[in-house]
């Protein structure tokens, strides 16, 4: 949907750029030439962009499973892994925990 984006306001600024007044037939014809050829570029890109995996590149460069695995599968499993990490991290502030351990230095006894 991006592509129609910037379609349709590339087209809008093709408009205006042609409704200036140029001093020269040729310096008018190149910046109106640059100006089409840059948003048929961006159309272009943002066209491939939106469907990655039509991409050449995309498909022979990333794993397989990457395209194919549902992301809400995915963000489901990384959820459980971080909420267990974070449970391990605070049963280990719970356990006691020597003080040289922590950084503090103890007093040699005599």
């Amino acid at each position: 949907m991006m592509h129609v984006v910037v379609g349709s306001i590339g087209f809008a600024a093709l408009i205006l750029f042609t409704a200036v007044g140029y001093s020269d037939m040729e310096m008018g014809g190149l910046l109106l030439f640059i100006i089409s050829a840059s948003i048929v570029v961006y159309f272009i890109s943002m066209f491939e962009m939106q469907n990655i995996q039509n991409s050449v590149w995309i498909r022979t460069n990333v794993p397989e499973h990457w395209l194919t695995q549902p992301s809400k599968e995915y963000f489901e499993r990384y959820r459980r892994r971080e909420a267990e990490a974070l449970r391990t991290k605070n049963r280990e502030k719970n356990r006691p925990v020597h003080p040289a351990a922590r950084g503090l230095r103890c007093k040699p006894s005599r």
